[in-house]
This record gives C-alpha cells, sequence and structure tokens, in this order.
C-alpha cells in the first residue's frame, strides 16, 4: 500500500472511529435520559397514587357555584348505565326529578379520598331534599370494597361502565359535576374541593325545588 492510500485509509478509518462513538455517545445519553425519566416518575408516582397522607379537608378551597339555579334542555344521559356494587344497573335517567351530585373518582387518588368527608357530610345535610350523591369510579368492585373497609364513606359508590357519555370521559380525577332534575349538567369542576359549605347547600337545594 502506497503512502497516498495508507493516509487515506487512515482518514476513513479515524471517521468511522469518530463516527462510531458519536452513534454510542447517542445512545448511551438516550438511555440515560429515559433512567432519568423514569427515576422521577417513580419518585412523583408515590405523590400521586398515596393515600397514606392525603390533604386534610379543611386544607382544601371552597368550590364556587353559580348563586342562582340555570335551566337548559336536557341532555342525552339518560341511558348511561352504572353499576352499583352489587351488580345492579342504574340508569341516569332513574335520577330525573332530582339534583345530582356526581363526583369521578379513585381510591388510589388522595385528593379524591381527601375530599370525601366533605361529600359526605354535605350528603348527611341534604339527606330531606331530592339530591343524589354519586362517586363514580372505573375500578373493579373487589378495589371498592377494600378501600370502603378501610374508609366507610357513606356515600355509594357506582362503576361506571364502559360507554361513557363524552362531558364524563375524562381522565383527570377527583371532577365534580352537578345536574339539575331535568339532567343538565349545570356546573363542573376539576379539583379536590371542601363541598361541605352553604353555598354548595342553598345551589343544590335551588336545583332540586326548581327555584
Amino acid at each position: 500500500m502506497g503512502k497516498r492510500e495508507a493516509v487515506r485509509f487512515s482518514g476513513k478509518s479515524l471517521l468511522i472511529g469518530l463516527l462510531a462513538g458519536v452513534a454510542l455517545t447517542l445512545v448511551g445519553l438516550d438511555v440515560a435520559a429515559r433512567m432519568y425519566r423514569e427515576d422521577v416518575m417513580l419518585r412523583l408516582m408515590p405523590s400521586y397514587r398515596a393515600q397514606a397522607n392525603p390533604p386534610a379537608l379543611e386544607e382544601l378551597p371552597v368550590p364556587w357555584v353559580p348563586a342562582l339555579a340555570s335551566a337548559g334542555k336536557p341532555q342525552p344521559y339518560d341511558d348511561w348505565t352504572l353499576s352499583t356494587l352489587d351488580g345492579k344497573s342504574v340508569r341516569m335517567g332513574d335520577f330525573r326529578g332530582r339534583a345530582v351530585f356526581l363526583t369521578l373518582s379513585a381510591t388510589w387518588c388522595g385528593p379524591c379520598v381527601a375530599e370525601m368527608p366533605g361529600i359526605e357530610q354535605l350528603a348527611k345535610s341534604l339527606r330531606n331534599e331530592p339530591v343524589s350523591f354519586l362517586i363514580v369510579t372505573n375500578e373493579n368492585e373487589e378495589t371498592i370494597r377494600k378501600f370502603l373497609e378501610k374508609h366507610p364513606v357513606r356515600v355509594p359508590f357506582y362503576r361506571r361502565g364502559e360507554s361513557v357519555p363524552t362531558p364524563f370521559d375524562i381522565y383527570g380525577v377527583p371532577r365534580t359535576y352537578i345536574l339539575d332534575k331535568n339532567g343538565v349538567v349545570v356546573h363542573s369542576r376539576l379539583g379536590a374541593a371542601n363541598w361541605n359549605h352553604d353555598s354548595v347547600r342553598r345551589y343544590l337545594v335551588s336545583l332540586a325545588r326548581g327555584t
């Protein structure tokens, strides 16, 4: 091999080596980045999922609700079918004539667990009014029952089923909807709140009585 060919071969080898080094470096950086993201997610996951130390009810904000009941045309939610923990099917249409307080929730969600006592207190204070309270989740019956053994919430839990109307087909929880006695969604809120408040009581009573 001549001197010129040797230099050319050496240059090609150097270039190939540099490219291989860059490729290996990029692969290493990608792996490191993925490991970092996974590590961050693993460290963050308990804060999203753990219910060992949910915020106290008193620390949750008081939700804003309209001062007056609003009216609207009935929406096609009557056929949305939920199921009780005993396996009984319940249609949203079965609640016509009553105001409905419906919360999409989850037993693994700390903020969801934190707001449940306030919802229970609100429901108890309105037990003589035509208002129905529903906690709706997509979890299985066994998971819900195990949760209720530790947290004996007296607001009924429902499983949401497969076919969910668009307004309720969301991922973020807790998400609360208030429906008037015609089945119309008149208010919604994303995030935990202390629902045991006079403004909420007045609003639900006005919806239930149609005043």
